[in-house]
């Protein structure tokens, strides 16, 4: 499911809700509640998630694909 993915990517960053929340440009609110599944992730939000961490979007958005980068926590 996709608040799991998006909590796994959190985690492997070693970022707090609040880092992670302003890394990607929203709120810690937000993050949270994107986490506990008690609000959509926007496909705008999702885009700059994904920017910011280098993950791809698979095309069905049944998933997150991480690009592997070293240094950046999620390869």
């Amino acid at each position: 499911m996709l608040k799991e993915k998006l909590i796994e990517i959190r985690k492997k960053t070693g970022l707090n809700r609040k880092d992670f929340a302003n890394s990607v440009g929203c709120s810690e609110q937000h993050i949270s509640q994107m986490e506990l599944g008690k609000s959509r992730v926007s496909f705008k939000t999702l885009q700059r998630y994904c920017k910011q961490f280098n993950i791809e979007i698979d095309l069905n958005l049944r998933y997150l694909k991480e690009k592997g980068l070293k240094g950046s926590g999620l390869g």
